[in-house]
């Protein structure tokens, strides 16, 4: 029973990594326009069938083809950056919620296009990580996990360094701190919008290859992981690129622990019960609203 426990905890944290990784994307748009994207999730979803396409006419692996990936979430990004971008800038002094119906509808769109090309059949993309495993001392880790929860903290490093040392990551976070100041000092407003959009949906099409290894490709697959991410992101701190990973690793683990004290349908309802505690504890979350 303890190697159990032992081997669901580590599971959580490497889950959690990812989870976290499917979030900080929210976290950075949010930072930046005060911009909740429903389209989230969809645009996951994408990516991993994006991936389908190119395993299947490339015959590559889908890690090398995160190369691919990258390129085509950052178009789709900024592609829906221009489609909401005058919307979210009239809502930023009007204070309605017109943007977020327009992400929800866009994100219906996408999900049931994508159920009419593929069909509400499950793929799975065989990669060199798929049902590889580790033992440690008995406990079994998946290998997958592994390697997505170690190229998710080298994510969470370039995006800390992308905002702290770089003239763009600075004018990300002076729009994101104080938006009319900024502008009075030479930020364009719309191009960070589209910039900081992009690479949201770069990084949520990453996480979406992350987890080939071990989960199918369906058309509402994006649903699943939305919903930890807004759990996620306001648990963490709204705008808080380290709250979110905070986050996604304690989302991770009580996942894990309540699937091994009750079963998966528990543990959703501990996650649930977790998540209430620490906002009543915590109403601005654990790291406040600041974009760091």
């Amino acid at each position: 029973m303890g190697l159990l426990v032992v081997q669901n905890l580590i599971a959580g944290v490497l889950i959690g990594c990812v989870y976290g990784l499917v979030s900080v994307g929210l976290s950075l748009l949010f930072g930046v326009m005060k911009f909740v994207n429903f389209a989230h999730g969809a645009v996951m979803m994408l990516s991993m069938y994006f991936m389908l396409i190119v395993v299947r006419l490339m015959k590559i692996d889908p890690f090398i083809g995160i190369i691919f990936v990258l390129p085509a979430s950052f178009f789709v990004g900024y592609i829906l950056a221009v489609v909401c971008e005058p919307i979210v800038i009239r809502e930023r002094k009007t204070g309605s919620h017109t943007a977020l119906l327009l992400t929800l509808g866009l994100s219906l769109i996408i999900t049931n296009g994508a159920q009419i090309v593929f069909g509400p059949e499950f793929y799975n993309i065989e990669t060199v990580l798929s049902g590889q495993t580790i033992v440690l001392s008995g406990v079994i880790i998946n290998v997958g996990k592994l390697v997505a929860a170690g190229i998710t903290m080298v994510i969470f490093c370039l995006v800390f360094i992308f905002l702290k040392f770089t003239d763009l990551g600075r004018a990300v976070r002076a729009v994101s701190q104080d938006m009319d100041s900024a502008l009075l000092m030479g930020v364009g407003e719309r191009q960070i919008f589209r910039i900081g959009f992009g690479i949201s949906t770069s990084i949520v099409g990453i996480a979406g290859i992350l987890i080939l290894p071990f989960y199918s490709i369906y058309p509402t697959v994006g649903d699943v992981f939305q919903l930890k991410a807004f759990i996620i992101v306001i648990l963490g701190g709204l705008g808080s690129i380290m709250g979110t990973l905070i986050g996604g690793l304690i989302i991770g683990v009580v996942e894990a622990l309540g699937a091994t004290a009750f079963n998966a349908s528990y543990a959703q309802m501990c996650v649930f019960a977790v998540f209430l505690i620490i906002l009543v504890l915590k109403p601005k979350g654990l790291f406040g609203k600041e974009l760091t």
